[in-house]
């Protein structure tokens, strides 16, 4: 096996496959990237054992020659060491030759040389990047809104595994992406093609990996079966495992009816809250709650802090429909669902003190955050 190509081109596919392969693991075979040289292209193989990436160096790219000198062959590299090696070369071109032992020599221009012990191809595990299942089409930006809007909002903890997932359910022409963690709830709409119903959970860092991998797409294309999900892209294939066990129904915990909504500006208001918290916020106190009173005439956050005294801040802008309410939450929640929001105005609609509360962009109510307030004395 043996190739010349662009350093940029290399180092870029390096990395790109290389962000989820482990520099050590239980199985050292996954510490390397597969490169498997064919009469068209240099194709590059990485995995972790659960989330696997594929992407395709061409030989010409507009019209620019990116790989000559070819002889076909695969072999597995360290993908950390390769990936090193070639980011610390000067030069545009990079000579890659395997020799008969297993041994690659890594050249630029006559200038350095590196001989890199490799493994055998055949060692690798058999992956699977075929595109099986239910058909998803999705616009790039959306999933890529998905990583900040959502996912934040899923469990960090593996008391139950599929809730440190985010499900992905398609009906019609939507699919809905949800995280919780049980006291927090995030969920986005986005409109889609499907080629049918499905209903399935993924892990986090998928979503963000596929979010990552996301360039100049202006769609993907997701696979789904009952094993795996696949993220379709320009040069770029990921495959990831799913998370086991059943997702919690969460359609009828959203609810729709309120009798109480404040309108607020969303940098005003996370700027009250953590006025209102800067006591705890200074001391490093975790978990701090806040309490709200709202009327039509004013709406104050006021916080107390064991260790150093307490808050009242009102809120400068803002409209509040409905009699009286005090509620309390958690400072951390709430202003993360708000931050996620990503929009100049939100609504905050309530149905009582100790009810599950909803977080929603004034103008884009495909992005809704559910939060469950505290009870205090």
């Amino acid at each position: 096996m043996k190739f010349k190509i662009n350093k940029n081109e290399f180092l870029k596919a390096l990395l790109q496959v290389g962000k989820i392969i482990p520099i050590k693991h239980t199985n050292p075979i996954f510490v390397n990237v597969k490169l498997e040289l064919t009469t068209q292209n240099l194709i590059l193989i990485g995995s972790n054992g659960d989330i696997s990436i594929t992407t395709t160096i061409p030989f010409f790219k507009d019209n620019k020659e990116i790989i000559r000198d070819i002889n076909p062959g695969a072999i597995l590299a360290n993908s950390d060491i390769l990936s090193n090696i070639i980011k610390r070369l000067d030069g545009e071109e990079v000579t890659f030759d395997v020799l008969d032992d297993y041994e690659a020599r890594i050249e630029v221009d006559n200038q350095a040389s590196f001989n890199l012990h490799c493994i055998d191809a055949n060692e690798y595990a058999d992956l699977d990047f075929s595109f099986k299942g239910v058909k998803i089409t999705l616009p790039a930006n959306e999933v890529v809104n998905v990583v900040g809007q959502v996912c934040f909002a899923a469990s960090v903890k593996n008391l139950k595994p599929v809730l440190t997932g985010v499900n992905i359910e398609g009906n019609g022409s939507t699919v809905n992406f949800v995280a919780t963690d049980s006291s927090r709830l995030a969920k986005k709409e986005i409109e889609a093609e499907i080629s049918e119903v499905f209903n399935t959970t993924v892990p986090v860092r998928t979503i963000q990996e596929i979010a990552k991998s996301i360039t100049d797409e202006e769609t993907i294309n997701l696979y789904v079966n009952d094993k795996r999900i696949l993220a379709e892209l320009k040069d770029t294939v990921i495959s990831s495992v799913l998370l086991p066990g059943t997702y919690p129904n969460v359609k009828n915990i959203i609810p729709k009816n309120f009798v109480y909504t404040l309108e607020a500006d969303a940098n005003d208001l996370i700027k009250t809250i953590e006025t209102a918290n800067v006591f705890s916020a200074s001391s490093g106190e975790k978990g701090t709650t806040i309490r709200c009173y709202m009327s039509q005439s004013n709406v104050v956050f006021r916080c107390n802090s064991d260790q150093n005294g307490n808050s009242s801040v009102l809120l400068n802008l803002f409209k509040y429909t409905g009699e009286r309410l005090e509620i309390s939450f958690k400072c951390e929640p709430v202003l993360s669902a708000i931050k996620a929001l990503k929009t100049s105005e939100v609504l905050l609609c309530f149905q009582g003190e100790m009810k599950p509360f909803v977080i929603v962009g004034k103008n884009d109510p495909t992005v809704i955050q559910l939060l469950t307030p505290v009870k205090t004395h």
